[in-house]
């Protein structure tokens, strides 16, 4: 066989294949390094002859089962809503593509649509570069249900985009607009039970800090959830993250700051998710933690579960008036504008606070929903069982729905 249309890059070398009844001979398509970040920006078109037989095919590199017979470069519907790339390994996750030009080869796809075709593992990628390297995510990632399982090794990554910066697992930062709106839906972020060390390499601007998002804004998060692995000899995922910039926003386990979004439908289950520093003694300033959420504004959370789940940290806050507050909530720590917490669960949930957070010089606000509103009808039909808070060796009961009033 050979290429008459394209580049001939085909493998001199055959494997055979049967699918079904059928035998085929399948020949490997190359790309070469010079040309690998270009081609992956695009959908090529190949003509293949064997004998007198010959087929157009457009394909795309990137992503599973995206080829087409025929030359449809022009017309082809890929990456929207009615076909979206299909996602069935690690290196085909968005935040995961690689080629000569990383951050190019991402933006190119960033606002496209996504369907995870199944379970993958982040600890079969063949790079450990960050994930969305420089790069927003606009689009709509659906993980059809399954699993990302050992997300943890993508660890590093922060994304700097004006004042509002995210690190995360996953999605360092989420960005739609009022006319296309993001959304993130139907992952299952899922860690074997055991202690992991996130020695996060984190920005030197306030940064907000979420597993599956850092920082989303416009976008629409449904049916979520942050789980220990079925069969984990442990009981619980333990996070102890150490952070590299002691201006932190805050975190969530879920999201770390959302604002102009909605988070529905989803569960943190089984996880502890504690911060400290890699050097100095405070942060920089007030921070703000929650398991769905660390900082919502004008975002409703609807329908969340936090269960068997611990969230907290080592470090206080400076003593610095206005600088020097720790709102923390089984939902969401700060809840500001016109956000909502509605019909969410809060049960066996413990903050963990450190003892130099005395509600003295530094202040310490927690409540079984949500740290600091600005309004009590921001919380409505919520239940909760035993939340608590963990100082040093002392261990309090928590029965307040919320912390303080902003």
């Amino acid at each position: 066989p050979r290429i008459t249309k394209g580049a001939n890059r085909l493998a001199s070398d055959s494997i055979s294949i049967k699918i079904g009844e059928a035998d085929y001979t399948a020949y490997q398509y190359t790309l070469m390094p010079t040309d690998d970040g270009a081609l992956r920006q695009k959908n090529p078109v190949i003509t293949c002859m064997s004998g007198n037989a010959s087929q157009t095919v457009t394909f795309n590199v990137n992503f599973a089962a995206a080829i087409s017979l025929g030359d449809v470069s022009s017309s082809i519907d890929w990456g929207k809503e009615s076909s979206p790339w299909n996602i069935r390994h690690a290196d085909q996750f968005p935040g995961c593509l690689s080629g000569g030009n990383r951050a190019a080869v991402m933006k190119k796809y960033a606002n496209d649509v996504f369907l995870q075709g199944r379970d993958i593992d982040m600890g079969t990628r063949t790079t450990s570069s960050a994930v969305f390297y420089n790069t927003e995510f606009g689009g709509i990632y659906n993980g059809n249900n399954n699993k990302i399982l050992n997300a943890h090794v993508n660890g590093s990554s922060v994304l700097r985009v004006g004042t509002d910066r995210g690190l995360s697992w996953l999605f360092p930062r989420v960005s739609g607009t009022s006319d296309r709106r993001a959304a993130l839906k139907n992952i299952n972020l899922v860690e074997v039970a055991g202690s992991y060390l996130w020695a996060a390499k984190g920005d030197d601007y306030s940064t907000a800090i979420g597993m599956l998002a850092g920082y989303i804004s416009q976008c629409d998060v449904d049916n979520c959830n942050v789980l220990k692995k079925s069969g984990s000899d442990a009981s619980t995922v333990i996070v102890t993250m150490e952070n590299m910039s002691s201006n932190t926003l805050g975190w969530g386990v879920l999201v770390g700051a959302a604002a102009n979004s909605t988070i529905k439908n989803s569960t943190i289950q089984n996880v502890k998710f504690v911060t400290s520093l890699q050097s100095g003694s405070a942060w920089g300033r007030s921070v703000w933690i929650g398991t769905i959420v660390g900082y919502a504004d004008n975002t409703s959370i609807e329908k969340c579960k936090a269960a068997s789940a611990t969230i907290g940290t080592t470090i206080p806050t400076p003593t610095s008036f206005g600088k020097n507050i720790i709102d923390a909530g089984g939902i969401v720590g700060q809840c500001e504008g016109s956000s909502t917490v509605q019909s969410c669960e809060v049960s066996s949930v413990s903050f963990s606070v450190p003892v130099e957070q005395d509600g003295k010089n530094r202040l310490l606000f927690l409540g079984i929903y949500a740290g600091a509103i600005n309004d009590t009808e921001q919380l409505d039909g919520n239940s909760f069982l035993q939340v608590s808070a963990t100082q040093g060796d002392v261990s309090t009961e928590i029965t307040d729905a919320y912390g303080r009033m902003l």
